[in-house]
């Protein structure tokens, strides 16, 4: 996770399982103007995907999240949390790092080569 201030990354663990939807849920109805989801949500316009994400929001009171495929890392899982979740995620991050902190070179090194990226230094 990237930090509030967005100069910093932070690692942490749920403490408890995350909710999903009771099966036999019905399913949200379409957000006004976005009556398709499919791929569209996670690569087309952040408005659609917003408009969903809302919808889902609302329709499951219980949902803590979003599981998704990431449109930037070849539709690898990515997560996007509601502020639901908090009480399921501990006090404190078990690692937490300024971005431009040395320890976090290799790391952000890594994971731009995997995402194609060039990392440039500060």
């Amino acid at each position: 996770m990237v930090g509030p201030d967005r100069g910093a990354a932070a690692l942490a663990g749920p403490e408890r399982p995350l909710a999903a939807p009771a099966s036999g849920h019905p399913a949200p109805a379409p957000p006004p103007g976005y009556p398709l989801a499919g791929r569209a949500i996670n690569s087309g316009p952040h408005a659609r995907a917003r408009a969903w994400s809302r919808a889902i929001y609302a329709a499951y009171p219980e949902v803590q999240g979003l599981w998704y495929c990431s449109s930037m890392d070849a539709d690898e899982p990515c997560l996007a949390l509601y502020e639901r979740v908090v009480g399921a995620l501990p006090a404190a991050p078990s690692f937490h790092a300024a971005l431009a902190d040395p320890r976090m070179r290799l790391l952000l090194a890594r994971q731009a080569a995997v995402l194609g990226y060039v990392l440039v230094a500060p």
